[in-house]
């Protein structure tokens, strides 16, 4: 008699578990939607080229040097300056990571 009592219960509660598989999934699903409707309302960056594109010379740079002179810069209008008056030089030849070197340009991009 016991082990009838376990089959039951075993089907009973597999019973129950389908709809809050289900249920779960459904909410899962919404919250997708719901991110995806969020995300779609950011405000936009700034493209990905722009009208300075086409006056960099085929051939450049001609050296390796990076000058930078008093550069000052804020991630999106409204905000305040990431850099401020900022001034280095890097002589050609220096060797810096690739990841520093992409992360500087990738930042301030729109100075140029």
């Amino acid at each position: 008699m016991t082990h009838a009592h376990n089959v039951t219960f075993y089907s009973f509660s597999g019973t129950l578990m389908l709809p809050l598989f289900q249920s779960a999934q459904v909410i899962n699903n919404m919250v997708s939607v719901e991110r995806i409707d969020e995300f779609s309302d950011l405000p936009s960056e700034a493209a990905f080229t722009n009208e300075y594109d086409n006056q960099v010379p085929i051939d450049w740079p001609q050296s390796g040097e990076i000058d930078f002179q008093h550069v000052s810069v804020r991630y999106r209008d409204g905000l305040p300056l990431s850099l401020n008056n900022l001034s280095f030089q890097i002589e050609g030849g220096t060797r810096i990571g690739r990841l520093i070197f992409m992360d500087i340009f990738v930042q301030i991009k729109d100075v140029f």
